[in-house]
């Protein structure tokens, strides 16, 4: 009769959900303690199996690590939005704001945050995640800049330099830390706030 998860507990898991365990246990380890204090037997005995098992999945450490670095790729190549809203141009980046939201903003649990913080644990890869996150310098000029010439075209924006004021809006829209080309690692700021600062007198 075959054993099931429940009766084997931790010790038996179904091969993708392993590896998964295995790429978040070891993405915590290298976030918080380094990836060169972090061996193989840390994250098996983390994980709650043995390093052999680890090594069916992953040869080494670093491939492990460069897992890692290929779901950070992934998770920054999701498309903030798939097509320009309808309506206004204000109404427009309002929906905008909405939905990259919950995509963009990452908080010292999440695991995009997590990723990022592991794989900046090797000072000399951190360029690995720059160039992940280089999507995100084309959101200023492809998307923002467009918007705001459709809300000054429409008259729900104020006329101005739409340059200047695509780049206020994408730092207040996705973080201060655009600025320096770095991933918004928090985002309170309500929609209506933003605008209070940027369409005042």
């Amino acid at each position: 009769m075959k054993q099931t998860n429940a009766v084997c507990g931790k010790k038996y898991m179904a091969s993708t959900a392993r590896r998964e365990q295995i790429l978040r246990v070891a993405c915590e380890l290298f976030a918080t303690s380094g990836y060169d204090t972090v061996s193989i037997r840390t994250i098996a005995a983390e994980c709650g199996c043995s390093a052999s098992l680890i090594m069916k999945f992953f040869k080494t450490k670093e491939d492990i690590f460069q897992a890692l670095v290929a779901k950070f790729e992934a998770y920054c190549s999701i498309p903030v939005i798939d097509q320009v809203p309808d309506g206004t141009g204000l109404e427009a980046l309002m929906s905008l704001y909405i939905k990259s939201r919950g995509h963009l903003t990452i908080g010292p649990s999440s695991y995009g945050y997590l990723l990022r913080c592991a794989i900046e644990s090797r000072p000399s890869h951190s360029h690995l995640v720059y160039k992940a996150l280089a999507y995100f310098q084309n959101l200023e000029q492809e998307i923002i800049l467009p918007l705001v010439q459709k809300g000054q075209a429409d008259k729900s924006l104020p006329l101005c330099n739409p340059i200047t004021l695509a780049h206020i809006l994408t730092c207040a829209l996705f973080g201060t830390d655009y600025l320096e080309q770095r991933f918004p690692e928090k985002k309170q700021t309500s929609f209506n706030e933003i605008l209070y600062y940027v369409l005042k007198p």
